[in-house]
C-alpha cells in the first residue's frame, strides 16, 4: 500500500494543524502482505524514490545535450510504406462531451482513412514550437519531460490489400506506417479473432528517458503508456470502435510481435552490473510493454491467448526489414532499469485469464453545459502540458467536481452499486478493477474550503483506507458534492506550501487551483503508479512488514544499500513496532538480547543533536558501514546499564521518537523533547555549523523542455 505522508516540518511552514502530516497505516489496523525480499519492483521503487533526507534519486545531474536522444525512430530501408492521408479538419468531429455521455456512434469501417484518423487523434505530431535556436516538437499524447520512449507498432490486413498481414511501425514525424515484416495469412484468424481489426503493439526505449532522469526512467515509460492508451482509447472511440488490454500475453510474445533484436545491436550477454558510459548502442533497443486488440464497438472477439501466443512465437522465423537509426552517439548505462525489467518479465497468461470487454458505461457528470462547444478532435489535438500557473485564479466548484467525476472508473453508478470496476473511458481498456485513489490538495476552488481531500476510486477498499489513516479525519462529504462521488474532506488548513515541498520545490504544484498524489496498492499489485518529480516519502509512504531487528540480527542486516531512504525506513517499522517499542521502554535490563547487539542509536546521534544526527544520516547513513554503528557494544552496555538515557525519546517512547524523527527531522517538540536542542533550524537551512544538503532539482529535471 503507498500511504502519503506528510512531513511536519513541512506541514508547520505550511500552517497546517499538526493532525493532517501523516496518514500512515499501522499493522494492526490493515494486512497487508509483503512482496518477497528479492521482488525487483519493490526494491526499485524504494531505490529510485526522491526523498526530503537522502535526496533526489541516482540521474545525470546535468543534461547532455550533444547526445539527447533523437526522438524519432525510423527504420531503413523499410519493405514499404504506407501515407497517411490526413483527416478532416478537427473542427468537423463529434461533440467533445458526447465522448463521454452518449452511446458509442456507429462504428467507421477499417480502412486507411479511418486507420489515419485513429493515430492522427492519439499518437501523432500536434504542433512545432520554438525558442531561439532550438526547435522541438509536441504529440497528442503526453510524455513526461516531452521525451516520448513511446512507440507503436501495428498488425492488421491492408484495407487494399486483402489476404496479407503486415506488421508496421508508425512515424509520427511524418505520419506513415514502416511495414517491416509480413506474417502468413493462415495466422490471421489466431491474431485477429473476428471481428477484429488490428493489434496495436506498444514499446518504451528507455535511454530516452535515463538521458533526462537517470535511474527513475523506468518510471517515466511506464507513465507514458499509460498516457498512449488512454489516447488510442479516446481516439478509438471517436471511430466507434473499442480496444481492449491483451493481458494474457507475455513479454516474449509481445517482443515478438514488436520485432525487438530485428534490425538494433544486440545486448551483451550478461548486463553490466554498475552504471556504464560511453557508445553503448543496445540501450537504444525497444522494450515491449503492452498491446490492445482494436474492435467494433459493441462486439465481443474470442480471442484464445494460447493460438495467439503460438501465431505470434512464429514470428522470430520472418524475415524483418529495416535497420533502427541511431538515437545517439555516446549513451549511460543505469542498470537497474535492464535489471530490473528483466525480473519483472510476464512470462504468460495467468490460469483461466480470458479476454473479455465491458459494456459501453456512461461517464458520471453534472451538466454538460460546463463544456465549450470544442470537437473531440479539436480538444485532443490542441492539448498541452501547464507549465506555470499563476497562483490567482479560482476554479468553480461545479468545474472541480465535474474533472473528478471523469476519473471515476464505473461512471454513473445506481446507489446499489459501488465504484471500482473500470467500465469508463478511457479506463475500460484495462480489464482490471481499479487500485488507485487521489489524495487532492485544494487551494483555491469557490464554495470550497481549502484543505486535503480524498477521493475513493475504488469503494471496496474504503473501509481499509480509512482504518488506515489517522482517526481524527473528518471524512466529511463537501458541500454541494453530487451523490455519486466518492469524495471526502479529510482535514482543512491551507496547503499551498506543503504540495510546493512534496513536489520537488515546484511552485506550479501551489500555484494551481489543486494538486494531487495517487495513492496506490503497491504490494499486491507491484505496478508503479502516477509519476511526476516529487519526494515519494515526503508524499508516500510503503508499508511493508519488514524484518525486525531482533532474533539475532544486527542493525546493518536491515538496512539495504539502497541507503537512508530504504534502510532507515525499514528499519524504523521493526524498532518502531508497538511490541519491539514496549519492551526496548519497560525492560529493566534495557534492550533486550539481540535487538542491536552490535550497536545502539547513541553513536549514530552526535552531539550536535537530533537534527544533525538525522542530518548526517541522510547524507549517507544507509550504508552498511555506518549502519554498523547504529550502536556498538560500548553503547548497548550504556543501555543495558542504565536504561536509555532520559533525554534520549521524549513521552511516548522510541516508537513516538522513531516516527517523529522520521518525519519531522527535527521538528521542535522533537527538538525540545529528544535532545532539548534548541530552535528550530527548519528543513532547508539546517543547524548552525552544518551544512545542510542542497534539495533543488538536478539540472534539466524542471524547466524548459517539459511542456508536453
Amino acid at each position: 500500500m503507498l500511504l502519503l505522508l506528510h512531513r511536519s516540518v513541512s506541514l508547520r511552514r505550511a500552517r497546517l494543524h499538526p493532525a493532517i502530516h501523516l496518514l500512515v497505516m499501522s499493522s494492526a489496523s490493515a494486512s497487508v502482505s509483503s512482496p518477497p525480499a528479492s521482488s525487483a519492483a519493490a526494491d526499485y521503487h524504494c531505490r529510485t524514490k526522491h526523498s526530503h533526507t537522502s535526496g533526489y534519486a541516482r540521474g545525470p545531474g546535468r543534461l547532455d545535450w550533444a547526445n539527447q536522444p533523437n526522438p524519432f525512430l525510423r527504420f531503413s530501408p523499410p519493405s514499404s510504406l504506407i501515407p497517411l492521408p490526413n483527416p478532416p479538419p478537427v473542427g468537423a468531429g463529434i461533440p467533445y462531451p458526447s465522448l463521454f455521455h452518449s452511446p458509442p456512434p456507429l462504428p467507421q469501417p477499417f480502412s486507411v482513412e479511418s486507420l489515419s484518423a485513429l493515430l492522427f487523434h492519439s499518437l501523432a505530431l500536434s504542433a512545432w514550437k520554438s525558442a531561439g535556436a532550438s526547435t522541438w516538437s509536441l504529440r497528442v499524447n503526453p510524455s513526461s519531460g516531452n521525451l516520448h520512449p513511446t512507440e507503436a507498432h501495428l498488425l492488421f490486413e491492408p484495407p487494399l490489400e486483402p489476404g496479407r498481414l503486415v506488421v508496421s511501425h508508425y512515424a509520427p514525424r511524418d505520419h506513415l506506417l514502416e511495414v517491416r515484416s509480413a506474417p502468413p495469412v493462415g495466422a490471421r484468424s489466431a491474431l485477429l479473432p473476428p471481428p477484429a481489426t488490428a493489434v496495436l503493439a506498444l514499446s518504451s526505449i528507455f535511454w530516452r528517458e535515463s538521458w533526462k532522469y537517470g535511474e527513475r526512467a523506468l518510471r517515466y515509460c511506464n507513465h507514458d503508456v499509460g498516457h498512449a492508451l488512454a489516447a488510442v482509447a479516446l481516439a478509438a472511440a471517436a471511430l466507434g470502435w473499442d480496444v481492449r488490454l491483451l493481458d494474457g500475453l507475455s513479454d516474449e510474445d509481445l517482443g515478438c510481435l514488436v520485432g525487438v533484436g530485428k534490425g538494433v545491436p544486440a545486448p551483451p550477454e550478461v548486463l553490466p552490473d554498475k552504471m556504464v558510459m560511453g557508445k553503448t548502442p543496445w540501450v537504444e533497443r525497444q522494450h515491449p510493454d503492452c498491446a490492445v486488440l482494436l474492435f467494433p464497438a459493441g462486439s465481443e472477439p474470442e480471442v484464445d491467448y494460447a493460438a495467439m501466443s503460438a501465431a505470434l512465437r512464429g514470428f522470430e522465423g520472418l524475415e524483418w526489414v529495416g535497420k533502427a537509426n541511431s538515437l545517439s552517439k555516446d549513451h549511460v548505462v543505469w542498470n537497474v532499469i535492464y535489471d530490473t525489467a528483466e525480473a519483472v518479465k510476464k512470462h504468460g497468461p495467468a490460469p483461466g485469464e480470458r479476454f473479455s470487454v465491458s459494456p459501453w458505461q456512461r461517464s458520471a457528470a453534472l451538466s454538460d453545459g460546463l463544456y465549450k462547444e470544442l470537437t473531440m478532435q479539436e480538444v485532443v489535438r490542441r492539448r498541452r502540458s501547464a507549465v506555470d500557473m499563476d497562483g490567482v485564479h479560482v476554479m468553480g466548484r461545479d468545474t472541480f467536481y465535474q474533472i473528478l467525476l471523469h476519473c471515476l472508473p464505473s461512471g454513473g453508478v445506481s446507489p446499489e452499486e459501488q465504484q471500482g470496476p473500470q467500465r469508463t473511458l478511457p479506463f475500460h481498456v484495462l480489464p482490471w478493477d481499479a487500485e488507485v485513489h487521489a489524495a487532492l490538495f485544494v487551494h483555491r476552488v469557490s464554495g470550497l474550503p481549502s484543505g486535503l481531500y480524498f477521493l475513493v476510486r475504488n469503494e471496496e477498499h474504503f473501509d481499509t483506507l480509512r482504518s488506515a489513516m489517522r482517526q481524527d479525519f473528518e471524512w466529511a462529504r463537501p458541500e454541494g458534492c453530487p451523490d455519486g462521488l466518492p469524495l471526502y474532506r479529510l482535514m482543512k488548513g491551507d496547503c499551498q506550501r506543503l504540495a510546493m515541498q512534496i513536489s520537488c520545490f515546484q511552485d506550479i504544484a501551489s500555484h494551481g487551483c489543486f494538486s494531487l498524489g495517487m495513492i496506490a496498492r503497491f504490494e499486491p499489485v507491484l505496478r508503479e503508479k502516477g509519476i511526476g518529480c516529487y519526494f515519494d516519502d515526503a508524499g508516500f509512504d510503503q508499508l511493508k512488514d519488514t524484518p525486525k531487528v531482533g532474533a539475532g540480527r544486527k542493525a546493518s542486516e536491515c538496512i539495504p544499500e539502497g541507503g537512508l531512504r530504504t534502510g532507515l525506513r525499514r528499519a524504523t517499522s521493526g524498532l518502531g513496532s508497538r511490541r519491539v517499542a514496549s519492551e526496548l521502554d519497560s525492560a529493566p535490563g534495557g534492550w533486550p538480547p539481540g535487538l542491536a547487539p552490535e550497536g545502539g542509536l547513541r553513536t549514530w546521534l552526535p552531539e550536535g543533536g537530533l537534527r544533525t544526527g538525522l542530518r548526517r544520516a541522510a547524507s549517507g547513513l544507509g550504508s552498511r558501514r555506518v549502519a554498523s554503528r547504529l550502536g556498538s557494544r560500548r553503547v548497548a552496555s550504556g543501555l543495558d546499564s542504565g536504561g536509555r538515557p532520559p533525554d534520549l525519546a521524549p513521552e511516548g517512547g522510541l516508537r513516538t521518537w522513531l516516527r517523529r524523527a522520521a518525519s519531522g527531522l527535527g521538528s521542535r517538540i522533537v527538538a525540545s523533547g529528544a535532545l532539548r536542542q534548541g530552535p528550530d533550524w527548519g528543513l532547508r537551512a539546517g543547524p548552525p555549523g552544518l551544512r545542510a544538503p542542497k534539495l533543488r532539482a538536478p539540472e534539466g529535471t524542471l524547466g524548459p523542455g517539459n511542456n508536453t
